[in-house]
């Protein structure tokens, strides 16, 4: 009989100084560092955005496999779209060229990118829609991606299919403060977020609000305790919250490293992003 795993205490030591540093980054006192008192409003936001998002950053490392990097910029097709701007973009970094503007803003071949996220102070139902609607306009572009684009794992043949096969999708994320509204009523609001216009499938696949818990979805039959993606069998899942402890983000790591481990990427073929060849 196999024996119940125990945990390890120097990863969990290492996991909990990064979910501890993630905290730092999003409570008052490190508000207070970009906050004018005068006025009572945060100056010098973008340094702020930015603080935040390389905290996340360092947090996610430490469940990204080691061929996957995070940056932040413009997802990018070979039919000329450009997605908006993403505060976190991971991709497999032996296949992605690096392409940079004279102004510094990254791009990313759409067939290299694993997962996207966007990183939020605190959200109200407003704010939580618009940025979910964000992300699920950019991870909707991999839907421009070649069936004939060759895969980066070796021994797999098979045809690029975003629309029907999950892991050929974009794995999307959201990491907030908290929300401006009760989250026990979470599953309603994102029931009603998204337009009739948005793929089911384009919708995120979790979230995590580090003050009140994780937003999954329900598996059928509960055959996964928590399910991150939000179509199964062509039909669309009901979300669920999972309150938690504040510090507690387990259940995050977990359901993040799936996603992203799970991810496919593509070879790009570069030359059609300037003209394909006759």
């Amino acid at each position: 009989m196999s024996q119940q795993p125990k945990g390890n205490k120097t990863y969990k030591s290492l996991f909990q100084s990064k979910v501890t540093s993630l905290l730092h980054a999003f409570n008052t006192d490190s508000v207070g560092q970009f906050r004018d008192s005068s006025e009572n409003k945060i100056f010098h936001a973008e340094e702020y955005g930015s603080f935040r998002e390389h905290a996340c950053k360092d947090f996610l490392r430490c469940l990204t496999p080691g061929y996957l990097e995070l940056g932040s910029g413009f997802l990018m097709t070979s039919n000329d779209s450009i997605s908006k701007q993403c505060d976190i973009v991971i991709y497999h970094k032996d296949y992605t060229p690096f392409i940079e503007s004279k102004e510094r803003q990254r791009f990313y071949p759409i067939e290299t990118v694993v997962a996207i996220g966007e990183i939020k102070s605190d959200l109200s139902k407003k704010d939580l829609e618009t940025a979910l609607i964000k992300l699920a306009g950019n991870k909707n572009l991999r839907r421009e991606i070649s069936s004939e684009s060759l895969r980066t794992n070796m021994g797999d043949t098979s045809c690029a299919d975003p629309k029907s096969n999950v892991t050929d999708h974009i794995f999307s994320f959201l990491i907030c403060n908290k929300f401006k509204f009760d989250p026990c009523n979470i599953t309603e609001v994102l029931h009603n977020t998204y337009p009739l216009s948005i793929a089911d499938c384009d919708r995120h696949n979790i979230i995590l609000s580090l003050k009140d818990g994780l937003a999954v979805y329900i598996a059928p039959d509960n055959i996964f305790m928590n399910h991150i993606y939000p179509v199964f069998n062509d039909k669309l899942l009901p979300s669920k919250f999972i309150k938690n402890e504040q510090g507690d983000l387990r259940g995050f790591a977990s359901s993040f490293n799936i996603g992203v481990s799970l991810g496919k990427t593509f070879y790009p073929e570069m030359i059609d992003y300037l003209e394909p060849l006759p």
